[in-house]
Formats: C-alpha cells, sequence, structure tokens
C-alpha cells in the first residue's frame, strides 16, 4: 500500500530481478488494475532472461482503484503522475526507468516523458491517447456513453465496491460501450450478449473498486478537463525520439487513422499496426506482448 503525498491510498507490487537491472513501470488502462499485465510481464520476463537482462517490473493501480479507501477528492490526470514519481521515491528506484501504457497510462508515459526526460528512458504503449483534440474528443464521447449506461447504477451507491454481487451493472455497461458500441467483435459473439463469464472477466480486474471512484473517473474523463490539459501540453520532439507506439487498425475507442495520422506527424521512434486488433487486445494478445516487449528491451542510443 502507497499512500499519495495527499492523503489518498493505492496498492503496487515490485518485483526485483536481484541484480543490476533496468525498470519497468506499467501504467494501466482505464478502469482495470495491473493484471492486466500478466502475459505482457511473463513474455518480457522470458525474453530478458533470453537476452540477459535484469528487470525490476513496477505495477500499480491508480489511486482509489481496488480494495483502497475511497477517493477523498475528485480523480484527477495531474494526481497519477504525481504518484508513478512518489513510488519512484518510495522505493528509491533510480537509473534506466522505462515505461510502458496501455490507453489512459499511453498519456500518463507521454506526460512523464516529456516532463521528466532525465527520469524516463522510453515509452513503449498499445492503444494510444494521441493528444490531440479530435481524438481526446472521441475518448469524451465513449465514457459519456458508458456514463449513461452506468447513470442509475451510480446513483446514490455510495462507497459499494464492485465484487461478484454487484459487478453486473458496471459490466454490462463495460460490455454495451467496449464490445457492442466500440469495437469490430465479431457479429456473432456480439449478439450472444452479456454474459456471466465476461462479468467474471471484469471482475478480475476491478475487484473492490468504490463505485465512488467509479464516478469521479468518469466526472473526470467527461468533463472539460481532458481538453484543457491538452491545449496546454507542448511536447517536445525529443519526447517521440523515445516512443514506440503500437496501435490495432480495429481500434475504435481511439481510432487508428487520427492515431496513426499524429504519430507520422510526431515522428515517434517507432509505429506498427497490428491488422484486425482492437484497444484492449494487448491483455490477450501474446503476438503483440512479444511486440512490446522487444521494443521495451531493446538497446537504445540516448537521445539528448
Amino acid at each position: 500500500m502507497h499512500e499519495t503525498r495527499d492523503g489518498d491510498r493505492l496498492r503496487y507490487k515490485l518485483v526485483r530481478s536481484g541484480g543490476p537491472a533496468v525498470t519497468v513501470v506499467f501504467l494501466n488502462g482505464s478502469f482495470f488494475n495491473y493484471h492486466q499485465w500478466d502475459l505482457l510481464s511473463s513474455r518480457l520476463n522470458r525474453m530478458a532472461v533470453d537476452k540477459g537482462i535484469g528487470v525490476d517490473s513496477l505495477f500499480m493501480d491508480y489511486r482509489g482503484f481496488g480494495d483502497v479507501p475511497p477517493l477523498s477528492r475528485p480523480f484527477s490526470f495531474d494526481a497519477v503522475q504525481t504518484d508513478v514519481l512518489g513510488l519512484l521515491g518510495e522505493e528509491r528506484i533510480h537509473g534506466d526507468v522505462r515505461l510502458v501504457g496501455s490507453s489512459l497510462g499511453s498519456l500518463v508515459g507521454l506526460s512523464l516523458l516529456d516532463r521528466f526526460p532525465g527520469r524516463f528512458s522510453s515509452l513503449a504503449a498499445y492503444g494510444l491517447v494521441a493528444p490531440v483534440l479530435a481524438v481526446v474528443r472521441h475518448v469524451k464521447g465513449v465514457f459519456g456513453h458508458m456514463r449513461g449506461q452506468l447513470a442509475a447504477w451510480l446513483s446514490g451507491k455510495g462507497e459499494e465496491r464492485l465484487d461478484k454481487g454487484s459487478i453486473a451493472p458496471f459490466a454490462g455497461a463495460m460490455w454495451d460501450t467496449f464490445v457492442a458500441r466500440y469495437s469490430r467483435t465479431a457479429a456473432a459473439v456480439k449478439a450472444r450478449g452479456f454474459t456471466d463469464a465476461y462479468a467474471s472477466y471484469i471482475l478480475k480486474y476491478t475487484r473492490g473498486t468504490p463505485a465512488s471512484t467509479i464516478r469521479s473517473f468518469l466526472d473526470y474523463f467527461t468533463s472539460d478537463a481532458m481538453e484543457t490539459n491538452l491545449e496546454g501540453a507542448h511536447l517536445s520532439p525529443v519526447t517521440f525520439q523515445k516512443t514506440d507506439i503500437f496501435h490495432g487498425t480495429d481500434d475504435l475507442v481511439t481510432p487508428f487513422l487520427e492515431v496513426k495520422s499524429f504519430c507520422d506527424s510526431a515522428g515517434v521512434r517507432t509505429f506498427r499496426a497490428f491488422q484486425g486488433a482492437g484497444h484492449t487486445d494487448v491483455i490477450l494478445d501474446g503476438g503483440i506482448c512479444d511486440a512490446l516487449a522487444s521494443a521495451v528491451l531493446a538497446e537504445r542510443k540516448k537521445t539528448a
């Protein structure tokens, strides 16, 4: 458990390799806990052993998510970045620190890499939330749809936590938003509709989270705050020279064409498209995980 500078709490896990190592910080996508990285971390560790590279891995849930006290103040993008830095300080992590992010975590990673170029070496991201208005406004629309689906569930829920008995409304909204509406999942799968199996899948990544955290998160990501942050962001070209982006061609949450156009103009170090992949495929797709692991472990010349 880590207590933030302003009194909230989050859970994290640090796995050390026992020798000289690079440190990989995993930055989650929206709502999910750090178990979303189980497949990638196992592939990365296996690859690191083959390459003779020591890897320390830092996994973290965002404040208020999981079995922790409710948030004492509204969720914010800036607070997440502060928490990353706080964890690095608490665990005395220095040296070569590399970031891996998915969805929201990709935007957190970009900002950290830009703001603290001497602290972080690189970013590898899947499902980039490109910092351009068209993409950010589209993402706001996605969360706005989910907020509408959850309106009745969120009203007056207080501190009810997600568990086996309460997951159905939230998981149903996840299905309706991220499968039925914003994915190209096969029609036959969509036709089966929401099931208990899907609810169990979602619970694996969200267990224990208070309803108030979900509400606060959705309030933030459907407000004008994301656009305000974006308008104040002036990312350095050097940041993109240390960034590898992987994106699914069937990503309807952060649309592929807009993201690719941004990456082409920004001059990211690597952009790789995965045919037919969607926004969250990094959780279960071994090929995507191998590509990310390879990028994370690649030896690079330092960029000034």
